[in-house]
């Protein structure tokens, strides 16, 4: 094995073109994927910035001035929001969305006007040019009246008595994205959307709810959201396949908590939109695939919403709370990394004219032992190790922020006698380890704010069973950072998430830090597992990057324990301070008592239960609280995050467990026919 070093400018470690998790995907994509068929495409997110409506008219007729593109595709969601562009002129809210260019092709140098924001992994689309195909037209759903709740999750269970009203679905529409189809053209339709008329069809016409899933996921509409025909038997890798039988589902489990009801009780004016993710983005839980989907299933939603009627039939924005419980664990945590970014401009945008929240969850990695940060004095080094673990299957990624960028240099010491690596902050830089022509570990050093360097260090797993080459040696990478004489060196390690959901047969093992200083006594669990408090790893700073943007609009949300109505952090509940937040703003009770960890609410078919915890399930209770708190008019598009916690009346919290909890918990409340549990005093 050897390091191979490239210093010949990577774009000048540019982050809006330079992304490595997508440049480390094609290094290790495994044989099932490498397999697909079709031509592949990289998802590439631009901002018109001068002319936009002309551009918008150019982008949509494929004109030659959009050349440098290169023969990209537009998908659904992208020319929606052309056409919307075209007609408003507002660019804050219309001028972003993804287009789709072709991977063997460099990134494209875009024309005056448009910028590029991010670049994504690529996708094997199984599309052509074929003009006889018919178009994939918007789908338009029915909503009348009340405010939406939106979920934008997995593996959500639609025709669940528990978001019907009587005998009639009260979701307006779910997109499920995981099957990429041809559509007319250039254009492409990502999976399949069912409307309300649709969903209550399959329910009458089914003799069980399984029959139906099956039906409804071997079909045309939703195909690839289940297991399916053969001919999608390559975009179903065995290793990211959930049986949808599994007895809970974790979006099904956020619905419910967000927007469901009794169907002999439901509101008439709670209408529902819903967004299944793709299976293999959320079973690759690094994050890198759900940065797309996540956006487009938001300007999807937020297109909905802008098609809601009145009972005149004229078409009056309804106002909309959206739950995203999905969180990283590594990336830019001043708000600045992509997704984070555009969430906010999106919802901020919006409710300008009508009332739109977004909600997050803020992270699950307090106890992780997967963040460190610090400063180094000049000439000096801080050191600590990053242990993967044997018979890991999933690739393990650490990030480092420096700051100022060309303060010092990196250097890591592998397992097992693999070659060290030396390495300065210096944006453009990228190097690899090599055996043979096998790359099996690379470090990308990136330009970030405030004059500071992001290196993103990939290694392959542990152990490959398809690929026995190309794997990286299990035990402890020694991390040292060096100050250059006369520069004090800041930095924050995290590492990456890269375990694997419940139900995924993937096995991923979640890598951490190891410290001599990380092993103090635990005062909540007792435990040899603290870190002390002149140690690198820290609990603090724990917030997923997805949850960083300090916003009125977006709120991040923490986890509780109730025991006997005393509120206190939960044992994962990540933890602020971030460079773009403090704290989480509120957090909700996702621990009923000690003894009876995690939230009840319905497992996938009708009638049954499931039990889970994490802030994925404290955000959809305060995305409920704050659809009622609309619905009510106790809020209005006007409401800050903090005006609207202290509106609705949530104790505050301990000034020592804001970091985790921010600044009020919602309390705990009983659900629908569900009495919440107690412990004797």
């Amino acid at each position: 094995m050897q390091w191979m070093l490239d210093d010949h400018g990577l774009e000048g470690g540019d982050p809006s073109r330079v992304n490595p998790y997508a440049q480390w995907e094609p290094l290790q994509r495994r044989p099932a994927l490498r397999a697909l068929p079709g031509p592949r495409y990289i998802p590439v997110y631009i901002r018109l910035t001068a002319d936009a409506q002309a551009q918008a008219s150019r982008l949509l007729a494929h004109d030659p001035a959009m050349q440098p593109f290169g023969a990209y595709l537009l998908d659904t969601v992208g020319a929606q929001t052309l056409d919307r562009l075209i007609q408003s002129g507002d660019t804050e809210r219309f001028g972003g969305l993804f287009l789709y260019c072709p991977a063997e092709e460099p990134v494209p140098t875009p024309p005056a006007g448009v910028e590029i924001c991010f670049v994504g992994p690529a996708l094997a689309l199984p599309v052509t040019a074929a003009e006889g195909a018919a178009a994939a037209p918007a789908v338009a759903p029915e909503i009348t009246e009340g405010v939406v709740t939106a979920v934008i999750d997995d593996f959500i269970a639609f025709a669940n008595d528990r978001f019907c009203r009587g005998a009639q679905t009260r979701i307006a529409a779910i997109w499920g994205q995981d099957h990429p189809q041809q559509a007319k053209g250039r254009r492409i339709a990502f999976g399949g959307t069912l409307t309300a008329g649709e969903i209550d069809t399959l329910r009458q016409s089914s003799s069980s709810e399984d029959a139906l899933y099956r039906a409804a996921f071997a079909g045309p509409a939703l195909r690839g959201l289940g297991k399916g025909p053969s001919h999608d038997a390559a975009v179903r890798e065995a290793l990211y396949q959930r049986p949808f039988g599994y007895p809970d589902a974790h979006g099904t489990h956020v619905l419910d908590l967000a927007a469901g009801n009794p169907a002999d009780a439901a509101p008439s004016d709670r209408p529902i939109l819903a967004v299944q993710l793709p299976q293999l983005a959320t079973a690759e839980t690094w994050g890198a695939r759900l940065e797309h989907f996540i956006l487009i299933a938001l300007q999807q939603i937020l297109l909905w919403s802008d098609m809601a009627k009145n009972t005149a039939g004229e078409t009056t924005p309804a106002p909309c709370v959206i739950n995203v419980s999905y969180a990283v664990q590594a990336g830019l945590k001043d708000g600045n990394g992509f997704l984070a970014r555009e969430m906010a401009r999106l919802i901020a945008a919006r409710n300008t004219t009508v009332a739109t929240r977004l909600v997050l969850a803020a992270g699950n990695s307090f106890r992780a032992r997967c963040h460190a940060e610090g400063e180094v004095a000049p000439g000096e080094s801080v050191e600590f190790a990053w242990r993967l673990l044997p018979q890991d299957h999933s690739d393990n990624f650490l990030e480092i922020i420096a700051a100022p960028a060309g303060g010092g240099r990196l250097h890591l010491s592998l397992p097992q006698g693999a070659p060290p690596l030396d390495l300065p902050f210096k944006p453009g830089l990228v190097a690899e380890l090599r055996d043979g022509a096998t790359i099996v570990a690379r470090a990308t050093v990136l330009a970030a704010e405030e004059a500071a360097a992001r290196v993103v260090l990939a290694m392959a797993p542990t152990q490959n069973l398809d690929d026995p080459e190309r794997v990286t040696p299990a035990g402890d990478v020694t991390v040292s950072l060096h100050a250059a004489r006369g520069t004090t060196l800041h930095y924050a390690a995290d590492v990456q998430r890269d375990d694997t959901p419940t139900s995924f047969p993937r096995r991923g093992r979640q890598s951490f830090l190891e410290t001599p200083g990380s092993y103090a006594v635990d005062p909540v669990t007792l435990q040899r597992e603290a870190p002390t408090p002149d140690d690198p790893m820290t609990r603090e700073g724990t917030l997923s990057p997805f949850a960083t943007t300090h916003d009125d609009w977006v709120l991040a949300v923490g986890a509780a324990i109730d025991k006997n109505m005393r509120t206190r952090p939960a044992l994962y509940a990540s933890s602020g301070p971030t460079p773009g937040r403090p704290a989480p703003d509120c957090a909700a009770i996702s621990d009923e008592t000690l003894s009876y960890l995690g939230q009840m609410a319905s497992g996938t078919f009708s009638g049954s239960t499931a039990r889970l915890q994490g802030t994925s399930v404290a955000a959809p209770l305060v995305a409920r609280g704050l659809a009622d708190a609309l619905a009510s008019g106790m809020i209005n598009k006007d409401t800050s995050a903090a005006d609207a916690i202290t509106a609705m009346g949530w104790p505050g919290n301990a000034v020592a467990d804001r970091p985790q909890l921010g600044a009020a918990t919602q309390p705990l409340t009983p659900a629908n026919g569900r009495p919440p549990r107690r412990e004797r005093p």
